[in-house]
């Protein structure tokens, strides 16, 4: 047989990076997101980002931390929400 062999030991290491890799990522966002919460618009046009960059980067990760906030059972979203629709434009999709 070719390929990756599928075996119990390889999926308990694939679901537990998973789970291990979201929760990570999550933390990462919110630490992010702290960060963000604490510098102006202004240092980070001093950075050299547009108004626009930056209004994408708080909007982004003011929609993944609530993400986060959902993952962790601390909040609820009513309405459906596409949590990709900022996070996008970060990984170089724009408005697709």
């Amino acid at each position: 047989m070719i390929g990756i062999q599928v075996t119990k030991a390889s999926l308990n290491e694939t679901t537990g990076n998973i789970a291990l890799t979201l929760e990570e990522t999550f933390r990462r966002v919110d630490s992010m997101k702290m960060s963000l919460d604490s510098t102006t618009d202004q240092a980070l046009v001093d950075l050299g980002f547009t108004v626009d960059d930056v209004a994408v980067f708080k909007t982004a990760f003011a929609d993944l931390s609530l993400l986060a906030s959902i993952y962790r059972g601390d909040a609820n979203e009513a309405q459906p929400k596409d949590f990709r629709e900022f996070a996008r434009r970060l990984w170089g999709m724009g408005d697709v």
